[in-house]
């Protein structure tokens, strides 16, 4: 799922990446190991909201079979 606030954030990233021009190897090993680590970690909670919407979404279902009509 990519949600509207995961696509702003992927995109200020790599516009912040885009606009630094390191030529001593800081900015590979940036977007080698950091930039991947933190879209590594927004999937993960894109992840975690997915799930949670799901449980809410089967809560909110399981409690409207047994409210009385």
């Amino acid at each position: 799922m990519d949600t509207t606030v995961s696509y702003y954030v992927r995109k200020k990233v790599k516009d912040d990446f885009d606009k630094c021009n390191w030529t001593d190897g800081v900015g590979k090993k940036f977007e080698d190991v950091a930039l991947t680590e933190m879209l590594k970690a927004l999937d993960e909670l894109e992840t975690a909201l997915e799930e949670t919407e799901k449980f809410f979404t089967n809560a909110e279902s399981i409690l409207a079979d047994t409210r009385p009509e």
